[in-house]
């Protein structure tokens, strides 16, 4: 069993603030990691890589989906992450014929930035709002600054890895696109030639 004084019922109350912690939380990663799966799918599907039906049977399953957090322990410990035996989970919750399209053209990196980028997101909406707390006394709030701006920073490096993530995903979409109109012109050519070759028989 691991111990760290962040989660110690008296040492926590020096280190941590309860709310910001929420946020990161594994409850919080595996919920920002399922929310890009299910924004992944929506995307996908609008941009005809994916079937329509497979990004509404994908946000369905997230809706009541619970993993087996157990198995992604033991998983995370043999793969160094924890995004493949989530993925696996959620496959199998998906079900087929729609299970393929789950996590279709991401990596694991994807999912772990935008995840982490979206908690950002969220501890600095709660730092601001306590910013602009006038009932929060002024050297508080200074402190609350520092702490927004650090966040901001980490926010930054990983907005850099999340980008390029996004780029990288684009072409692959732009690839099963592109392979998938060269695979209907190779059908209508071979279709074509079979007509006319019934035609002059």
């Amino acid at each position: 069993m691991s111990v760290s004084v962040f989660d110690h019922p008296v040492l926590s109350g020096l280190l941590g603030d309860g709310q910001i912690a929420s946020f990161f939380s594994i409850e919080a990663e595996l919920k920002a990691m399922l929310d890009f799966e299910a924004a992944l799918a929506a995307a996908e599907a609008e941009k005809g890589v994916i079937p329509e039906a497979a990004a509404k049977a994908i946000a369905k399953a997230i809706q009541s989906f619970r993993p087996d957090i157990e198995r992604l322990r033991h998983a995370t410990a043999r793969d160094g992450v924890v995004v493949p035996e989530l993925v696996r989970q959620l496959r199998a919750e998906v079900g087929e014929p729609h299970a393929g399209h789950v996590h279709f053209g991401a990596t694991s990196q994807d999912v772990i930035d935008t995840g982490f980028a979206l908690r950002i997101d969220k501890a600095l909406g709660l730092l601001q709002d306590r910013i602009d707390d006038d009932a929060i006394p002024e050297d508080e709030r200074s402190k609350l600054r520092k702490a927004r701006d650090a966040f901001a920073a980490i926010g930054r490096d990983v907005a850099v890895g999340v980008l390029m993530g996004i780029a990288a995903l684009c072409i692959t979409i732009f690839a099963a696109r592109a392979a998938g109109a060269a695979a209907a012109q190779r059908d209508a050519a071979e279709a074509s030639t079979i007509e006319t070759t019934e035609g002059k028989a």
